[in-house]
């Protein structure tokens, strides 16, 4: 007797689950272990002083990555998406901001204006305390200005306040906060639009940088699926011309390229989950006194792909077990006399669900045959391929 089943296969669902939180840990890990350098390189060039907020946000994110990474890779993935939009910004804009904001020069202007607190302070003691509290309240709040941008843009309008404050044009302190307070509202608009404007000069180069940073992800992958992975590659060689292209939307780019990432996961988990299959039935297999051929062969038609696995006994009983890409195991117990492969059939189900957590559904019996019908088998197709690591 033969007999060809189709089954839907399917890795009990936690199993499945933690191949894919697996999968999700190895890729993060990686874009993580990039941006903690580039961030190490952010510090060591000295950008918390000039683009703080940024620094700040990136910390923070970087923070959350390595704090989600074991039990919520899902949570760290989609923050490593979001750090990924707008790291390989920072370089070029903290570099342009310190080369506006040198710190040597805040450095000479604090001293210079520490010294005329001083001066100021103790004149205008002379005169009155209200005037050595406006004085003095002053100074304190020019200390507090620790971001050297905030202070350029300010510049011009804190020089007009000193010089009102020197010349006692103030006539309580609360009068001379608000109009301080002003002055920094006003610096931190003008801060923001300039970040902005920075920004948008150098998101195209950005973007490329960040493709780049994909394709070399994915040109790393060893998929068995060398079309799909060639496909993806010429994706992304399509999102890189686009990038310079004005007409097209740089958040559209930026959608197209996480699902093309989103895309290399979910093919690699598939695949890995496929993988976990094919060894789970080599092992029953051989368990069952069956003698599986080593050349396992991965097959391509207009269907899909799947994995051909063929084991046999001494006895000339034989089994061809097809997985594809879709989650179905399609097999073929034959050469057996009357109904004796039944019991064969059965045992392998039954341990396949019990020992290996592999849940078979959806039968279909394509045919049943109780006469020899071995010559059949070698109708299969032949390799077009070999996948190795089974």
């Amino acid at each position: 007797m033969s007999r060809h089943d189709e089954y839907a296969y399917e890795i009990e669902r936690q199993r499945k689950q933690e191949i894919f939180n697996e999968r999700l840990r190895k890729t993060t890990a990686g874009f993580y272990e990039n941006y903690m350098r580039m961030y190490e390189q952010f510090l060591g060039a000295g950008f918390q002083k000039f683009i703080p907020a940024e620094m700040s946000r990136l910390q923070n994110d970087l923070k959350e990555i390595k704090l989600n990474q074991q039990n919520n890779p899902v949570a760290a993935r989609d923050i490593s998406f979001q750090v990924q939009s707008y790291i390989y910004t920072m370089n070029r804009l903290g570099e342009s901001a310190k080369n506006r904001f040198l710190l040597a020069e805040q450095m000479k202007r604090e001293a210079e204006e520490e010294a005329e607190r001083i001066r100021l302070e103790k004149e205008a003691k002379e005169r009155d305390e209200r005037q050595a509290a406006i004085v003095s309240e002053f100074f304190k709040r020019m200390q507090g200005l620790t971001n050297p941008a905030i202070r350029n843009f300010a510049e011009e309008a804190l020089s007009k306040i000193k010089k009102d404050v020197t010349n006692g044009v103030f006539t309580d302190l609360k009068q001379m906060t608000n109009v301080f307070d002003e002055a920094l509202h006003s610096a931190e608009k003008k801060l923001s639009e300039w970040k902005a404007a920075q920004a948008k000069a150098f998101k195209e180069d950005a973007l490329r940088q960040q493709i780049e940073t994909v394709k070399a992800k994915v040109e790393a992958e060893n998929l068995e699926d060398s079309e799909k992975k060639s496909v993806m590659l010429k994706r992304l060689d399509d999102l890189f011309g686009k990038s310079a292209d004005k007409n097209i939307s740089q958040e559209d780019i930026q959608k197209d390229l996480i699902e093309i990432q989103n895309e290399v996961e979910e093919t690699a988990i598939s695949e890995e989950v496929r993988r976990f299959a094919v060894k789970s039935i080599i092992r029953q297999l051989s368990s069952q006194g069956f003698e599986v051929d080593r050349n396992i062969q991965l097959i391509k038609n207009d269907n899909g792909d799947f994995v051909k696995i063929t084991a046999s006994m001494p006895s000339g009983k034989r089994v061809v077990c097809n997985i594809t890409d879709d989650g179905r195991l399609n097999y073929k117990f034959d050469n057996y006399e009357g109904m004796t492969c039944l019991k064969d059939i059965q045992k392998f189900n039954v341990d396949l669900e019990k020992i290996y957590s592999i849940k078979l559904s959806d039968e279909k019996i394509l045919w049943s045959n109780p006469d020899r019908i071995g010559k059949e088998a070698d109708k299969m197709p032949v390799s077009s391929g070999r996948v190795g690591d089974y």
